[in-house]
């Protein structure tokens, strides 16, 4: 067997750990609330790749250079919304 293949099994192996380990912490940080963890993480990071998927798609000049820098961009406006509308409220 391949020594990347190996390398590969064991990074895995240990995300999982890290991630298993990690469940605890957010738990107590959220007050067991760890699905709304879950929701607004996914909420900051859904739409800015799918705007970038998109554009890969229907536009021919997004190529991978471009697509990094529009994620980074979107997820810095998302986040900076997001922030100021908290403090509105």
């Amino acid at each position: 067997m391949c020594v990347c293949l190996t390398v590969h099994r064991l990074f895995i192996l240990a995300l999982i750990g890290v991630s298993i380990a990690w469940i605890p912490v957010v738990q107590t940080a959220q007050s067991g609330q760890l699905f709304d963890y879950i929701q607004s993480i996914t909420s900051y990071l859904t739409p800015p790749i799918s705007a970038v998927f998109f554009l890969g798609i229907f536009c021919k000049r997004v190529n991978e250079s471009v697509s990094f820098h529009l994620n980074h961009l979107f997820i810095d406006t998302f986040q900076l919304c997001e922030q100021s509308t908290a403090c509105l409220i």
